[in-house]
């Protein structure tokens, strides 16, 4: 966190190392983040932290395109990305949060309902929720 604190809300938390990555991007083509630099650098990273991500793991994926899932809440547009990714248990909450009267999050009853909400769509995600593609 920038400065060993988490910004407000109208705070412009700026990233350096991401202007790079940007720029990289921009310059070496998407594909560098899979088998270029990009792709080493992340591989590098993971594994110094333990994980298992390989070089050939990168280099073999492939990107879903795929049509957003999307619900309104509150008179707002909320997409969300492939099944996989979790997206649908968050859209979940959403549309069952939006049956009820909304309350300021710092009122308990504000945390008991997220708590409630997401216990059930959380559960709905273990049982009913796969990707479609396997």
């Amino acid at each position: 966190m920038p400065n060993g604190h988490i910004p407000d809300p109208d705070e412009i938390w700026h990233r350096p190392d991401m202007e790079k990555t940007l720029q990289r991007l921009a310059d070496a083509g998407w594909h560098n983040f899979y088998d270029g630099e990009l792709g080493c650098k992340i591989v590098h990273a993971v594994q110094a932290e333990g994980g298992i991500l390989s070089h050939e793991d990168m280099v073999n994926f492939s990107v879903r395109l795929s049509e957003p899932y999307s619900i309104s809440y509150r008179n707002a547009e909320v997409y969300g990305t492939i099944l996989p990714h979790g997206c649908i248990s968050c859209l979940q909450m959403l549309q069952m949060l939006e049956c009820f009267d909304p309350v300021g999050t710092d009122e308990t009853l504000y945390r008991h309902r997220l708590s409630e909400v997401a216990k059930r769509a959380w559960r709905d995600r273990l049982i009913y929720v796969a990707d479609p593609d396997f």
